[in-house]
Order: structure tokens, then C-alpha cells, then sequence
């Protein structure tokens, strides 16, 4: 029988499923990593407060050893669920929320003479 095979051929040799690629950031430094987001970065050796994902990956290689591209490791953070709680600067020009009424009363206006004008308002998210 040609290629050596056991009697049976190609289709009696056992199956195994492939291990796949190995993980840029092993399971047990996933765990601690996910102990130290959850006890914070000063209760982990760092000064900043709060997290960052780049605060977490300088974290990542200094404690644990482990080096990987940003963007390698941003994107394992996001897969392990963890999502930062970190306040998003508002723009400088943004409406108050004594202004918004305003605002909005004249854009439903602007829109309603715009659609007698004969031009169609479509909006997205």
C-alpha cells in the first residue's frame, strides 16, 4: 500500500483537531491581568488613574513580561470584555442643556422650511 498507511488507507487514520495559532497573551496572565483591572492601577503598582489601554499594555509587559504590539493587545483586551469607564471630553462649542431647546426648535424649523422647499431630510445614525 503506497504513503505507508494502516489498512484502511487515508480515512482510517484518526483525526485530532489542529491546536491552533498560540495566544498572544496566555490564559493565566489573562486572569491576573482582569484581577488588576478590577483592583485598579494604583493597587496594581501604577500612578495613573483611571485605565487606559495604553496604561494596560505598559502594565502588561512590565509585570508580566509579555510584549506585544498595541494594537495586538488592545484588541485582546477588548475580547476579554474589558471596556474602560473613562469620561469623554465634550466639544468646546457643544450646546448646554439650557441651550439644547433652543437648538433643537431651530433646526425643526430650518427642517420644516427645507421640506417646503421641496428638499427630503433623511437622517442617519
Amino acid at each position: 500500500m503506497a504513503g505507508g498507511h494502516a489498512q484502511g488507507g487515508l480515512e482510517a487514520a484518526p483525526r485530532r483537531k489542529s491546536p491552533g495559532r498560540r495566544r498572544s497573551i496566555p490564559l493565566d496572565v489573562r486572569q491576573k491581568l482582569l484581577v488588576d483591572v478590577q483592583r485598579g492601577p494604583q493597587a496594581s503598582g501604577c500612578k495613573a488613574n483611571p485605565w487606559t489601554f495604553r496604561l494596560l499594555h505598559d502594565h502588561l509587559e512590565k509585570k508580566y513580561g509579555v510584549v506585544v504590539a498595541y494594537s495586538t493587545a488592545a484588541k485582546n483586551f477588548k475580547d476579554m470584555n474589558i471596556r474602560l469607564k473613562v469620561p469623554r471630553p465634550a466639544h468646546p462649542k457643544a450646546a448646554s442643556p439650557e441651550e439644547r431647546p433652543a437648538f433643537q426648535r431651530e433646526a425643526r424649523e430650518e427642517i420644516e422650511e427645507a421640506a417646503k422647499a421641496g428638499f427630503h431630510t433623511v437622517f442617519s445614525d
